[in-house]
């Protein structure tokens, strides 16, 4: 098989496995992909690259110095709230404005409950008691912020987030499991669907990038073939030029027309 085929097709592979394994990979994973095709330092640097751009964390490298640093938050998210606040409020729609006003006004009108106030509550609450499950839900929301500021910049907007954990928390209080601290409990499920939405959004918008990035390529090696030729390539000459296979040529050419006809029906519905 053609080098450039058996890359291209190594490099969808492994984006599709860290995709599915929560946006990490390891380097021993990205050289099981690539050991029999690439052959030197720079183009696994490249590759490294390449992942990280599209916020693939590998997990056992140094990335800081793949990173640009006019980037707004590394791979692993980490940034001081200040700046996470910042990056959320330039980019925040006035709907979204508007409704973290309403919700921490709410918020500010929950009464702060006493320690002994919310072992009460956990106790009713978690058997079933729909009133107690109800304060017990609006007495935690305030854990949730404190959570959300965790995974500011990562791709999700802090409403978007709340929301999550919110989810998050009702489903840890379902959950809860008597035996252990249930701060901690309902924190992990928080901090879960946070992180699903975040790895889900990155998976989103990855995969669209990489077939926008495959659908310029196609486009551009349209055009050359056309000056060289004299003439529109072929199917065939175009898949020989760029070592793709017919199959991925027609994928990447229908995903291109089925996102241009998405994009022009969500204009026109404006």
């Amino acid at each position: 098989m053609d080098k450039k085929l058996e890359f291209n097709e190594a490099l969808s592979a492994l984006i599709e496995y860290a995709t599915v394994n929560g946006n990490e990979i390891t380097l021993e994973i990205i050289h099981t992909y690539f050991d029999d095709i690439l052959d030197s330092e720079d183009k696994f640097e490249a590759v490294f690259k390449y992942l990280i751009d599209n916020k693939i964390k590998i997990t056992d490298l140094d990335m800081s110095k793949y990173t640009s640093k006019d980037s707004c938050h590394s791979c692993d998210g980490e940034a001081s709230s200040g700046e996470h606040h910042d990056h959320h409020h330039s980019d925040s729609t006035e709907e979204e404005k508007m409704f973290l006003e309403m919700y921490m006004k709410e918020l500010n009108e929950v009464p702060v409950l006493s320690p002994e106030e919310k072992a009460i509550l956990i106790e009713k609450g978690c058997r079933g008691d729909k009133t107690a499950f109800t304060n017990l839900v609006e007495a935690y929301l305030p854990t949730v912020l404190d959570y959300v500021d965790r995974f500011m910049g990562q791709g999700v907007r802090r409403g978007d987030l709340i929301q999550e954990g919110n989810l998050g928390l009702i489903e840890g209080i379902m959950n809860y499991d008597h035996s252990l601290d249930f701060d901690t409990f309902v924190g992990v499920y928080i901090e879960k669907a946070m992180k699903d939405a975040i790895n889900e959004e990155l998976s989103v918008n990855r995969i669209a990038s990489h077939a926008a990035d495959r659908a310029n390529a196609i486009s551009d090696a349209t055009t050359e073939l056309a000056q060289k030729l004299g003439r529109e390539a072929t199917l065939e000459e175009l898949c020989e030029y760029m070592s793709l296979s017919e199959d991925e040529v027609r994928d990447v050419m229908k995903m291109s027309i089925d996102a241009m006809t998405i994009t022009t029906n969500a204009q026109d519905n404006e």
